[in-house]
């Protein structure tokens, strides 16, 4: 039996344990391989972040070199507890890829110099700053008082963060500033937010939402958000925005209350005096030359596509379950790159087609996040042709899908802009993300009842038991960006307000126990993650204590524990055409999933016995061997009532076209991945292992992406 190492303590404890321990090994350095790609045309020299393992980062003094390149490479800050991000500083042609590995060079603070911005930016630093306009009543309302808090600064970059409300609108204005250590573009990330509790009004439609900015700013995507190019305004000498840059981010837009728009690109500062003249970084007597034509080059190639990095070392270290997707058979030739070229060059095409900003994402959740059936952000992970073909160009085709989140409705404002804290409202109960109010004491700023509907911008709240934010994680382990860790801090406040006491149907706790295992392995501050165990502990002993299961736990003529019944609509009775009274394996085998990962990253053992319990349901009552020794996963099982509750159906119903199992669509993507964890939870009983390794023989490998990226729990 082949599985990763069942963690006694919680993961991150783990991983840190780990580090120290391979920290003096040279083999474990060399073993960081990362690959670059330039996306733009134009040659370009510019840092480059690349996120690595923690576990690997531990070994990694502060200052490395990617050979066979000799590029300065310096170790920068964490996310949360799972990924380093480095910052290379790279010479890349257009269009080109390159590949190396980071190596170990010097961990003295004074072979790498203090954080130095390019003469280009400080020439005019207030030309930098970002000027949000909305268009509202006939009046242009400007961004108010501010807060400027400076939230990351070491040798290589520096990241401010400025809020502030946008006067006489119920908008929050929020910008992430990252200016790097001679670098002429600073990377911007921006956010508007509709919600104030001073007002209940349930939407917002401003006529108009522009920026003004002294610099150039390059809005990535813009050609697909529908967005005009910017213009220099030099008509109206007495309006603000004279001598300015203008980019229009949407005409009239309806807005519901909670929602945010997000905005992603890249301020080319050019020198106000002195024309394009050279400059230079050097550390530990390793120098990168810049000439001024080179300087254009690099603003010019960073008009149209990043430059993007990504260690390929991941498996065994990727999110709550460890392990990245393998790549199924019908890839392994091409090493999975035939479908990571498809890929890009799909999204290359998709990037010319002029959409709008709301239209949906191709790597998100549905718009309506609770659609029936499979949705493309499902699964144990996501990335794969990142974290396992190791391509950087993912990077760039999720950053545009990942506004999705923002668009739904679960970002809470306090009056003065500052996120909601749940510690600040108790009162306050949620369910799926929105307020509750047949049960909530604090209705932040609405007015129970609310209505059936309102007007909104048609993406929906998370539906918890259609919660999955994979390619979120996966974009924020890789690059860091400080928008999405503020977005998932919105969720974890958030998820605290959940209704007490009471537990959803088993895939929404699976879906909820597995986006919060890896929130705990990328929020960045202990008393979040702190706030967020304990919120977790208080929802598994609810399960605990309401569970149909709970009563036959070591009686072992009542096998079948489960969490709750369901019904499947084609699943009736014969003679009434009513519903079955059934397990819903699926629901099931997401919750052991959700379960196993808490476990994983926690240590919590409520979880892992959680886990055990329903994975054992699932393998000996809801799989079998048909006649032509094919193994069915039934997608429902009957469950047995009154005193026959918690038996186990006789072999003989199991056969396709018994009233007691119901094989509808094939879920085995779903459910599959129960019985490697069930193999892992349940090593000591060898008839149970010997069945589970008869299983997974004869499904085989995934036979496509979509199913690897689901069966990312264990190493077959």
């Amino acid at each position: 039996m082949h599985s990763l190492p069942a963690p006694p303590v919680p993961l991150h404890t783990m991983r840190f344990l780990l580090s120290a321990a391979v920290a003096a090994s040279s083999a474990f350095v060399s073993a960081q391989e990362v690959r670059i790609t330039n996306l733009a045309a134009n040659a370009r020299k510019q840092w480059v972040d690349i996120a690595v393992p923690q576990t690997d980062a531990a070994s990694l003094p502060l200052l490395c070199r990617i050979d066979p390149h000799g590029f300065i490479a310096i170790k920068g800050g964490n996310v949360g507890q799972h990924s380093t991000m480095f910052h290379a500083l790279v010479n890349i042609g257009g269009r080109q890829t390159l590949t190396g590995r980071l190596a170990a060079v010097a961990s003295n603070p004074a072979v790498v110099p203090a954080h130095a911005a390019s003469a280009w930016v400080t020439d005019n630093l207030p030309a930098t700053q970002v000027m949000p306009v909305v268009l509202s009543g006939g009046q242009e309302r400007r961004l108010g008082a501010t807060t400027v808090r400076e939230i990351e600064n070491n040798q290589v970059r520096k990241v401010t963060h400025t809020r502030g409300r946008i006067n006489g609108t119920p908008l929050v204005f929020d910008s992430w500033q990252y200016v790097y250590a001679k670098q002429d573009m600073v990377r911007v990330e921006m956010t508007f937010t509709n919600s104030d509790p001073r007002n209940g009004d349930l939407s917002f439609v401003p006529d108009a939402i522009w920026l003004e900015t002294g610099e150039h700013l390059a809005i990535e995507y813009r050609h697909r958000l529908g967005l005009i190019q910017p213009s220099r305004q030099t008509a109206n000498a007495s309006h603000p925005s004279y001598g300015k840059w203008v980019q229009l981010l949407t005409p009239r837009r309806t807005m519901g209350r909670g929602e945010s728009l997000y905005f992603t690109g890249c301020m080319l500062c050019l020198a106000q005096t002195g024309g394009a003249t050279t400059t230079s970084y050097t550390a530990n007597q390793v120098t990168m030359t810049l000439t001024g034509t080179e300087r254009i080059n690099t603003l010019t190639a960073a008009l149209t596509a990043p430059v993007v990095g990504i260690s390929t070392g991941w498996d065994g270290k990727w999110l709550a379950f460890g392990v990245t997707p393998e790549v199924p058979p019908a890839f392994v030739g091409t090493g999975g790159w035939a479908s990571a070229d498809a890929s890009a060059t799909s999204f290359t095409s998709l990037l010319g087609v002029a959409a709008d900003l709301y239209v949906q994402r191709p790597r998100s959740l549905n718009r309506g996040a609770g659609t029936t059936g499979a949705q493309e952000d499902f699964g144990a992970c996501k990335g794969a042709y990142a974290v396992t073909v190791g391509d950087p160009r993912y990077l760039w085709e999720v950053g545009y899908s990942v506004a999705e989140p923002f668009f739904r409705p679960f970002h809470y404002r306090e009056a003065d802009g500052t996120p909601l804290l749940q510690r600040n409202h108790l009162g306050m109960r949620t369910w799926s993300q929105l307020i509750n109010c047949r049960t909530t004491q604090d209705c932040v700023g609405l007015t129970c009842p609310l209505p059936y509907s309102w007007p909104d911008n048609d993406w929906s709240a998370y539906d918890d038991q259609h919660r999955s934010h994979n390619n979120l994680n996966m974009l924020l382990a890789l690059t860091g960006s400080h928008a999405l860790r503020a977005l998932i801090k919105d969720l974890t406040e958030i998820d605290q307000t959940q209704e007490p006491n009471r537990i959803d149907a088993p895939r929404g706790e699976g879906r909820l126990h597995m986006a919060w295992a890896n929130m705990m392995l990328l929020l960045d501050e202990p008393t979040d993650r702190a706030n967020l165990l304990a919120h977790m502990g208080r929802r598994v002993a609810v399960a605990q204590n309401v569970w149909l299961g709970r009563n036959f736990v070591g009686n072992a003529a009542k096998p079948v524990r489960i969490l709750a019944t369901g019904t499947d609509n084609t699943f009736r009775e014969a003679s009434t055409n009513t519903p079955v009274p059934a397990i819903i394996v699926w629901e099931h085998a997401i919750a052991t999933m959700g379960y196993y990962a808490a476990w994983r990253v926690t240590g919590d053992t409520r979880c892992r016995d959680m886990a055990r319990e329903l994975s054992k349901v699932i393998v000996n009552h809801c799989i079998f061997r048909d006649t032509a020794g094919a193994w069915i996963a039934c997608t429902a099982v009957r469950y047995l009532q009154g005193t026959q509750e918690g038996n186990a159906l006789p072999a003989s119903t199991y056969y396709v076209g018994s009233p007691d199992i119901h094989i509808g669509v094939s879920f085995w993507s779903w459910i599959f991945p129960a019985v490697l964890i069930c193999r892992d939870l349940h090593s000591t009983d060898t008839a149970l292992v010997n069945r589970c390794n008869q299983i997974v023989t004869g499904m085989g490998a995934p036979d496509s992406w979509q199913r690897s990226e689901w069966w990312a729990v264990l190493p077959r």
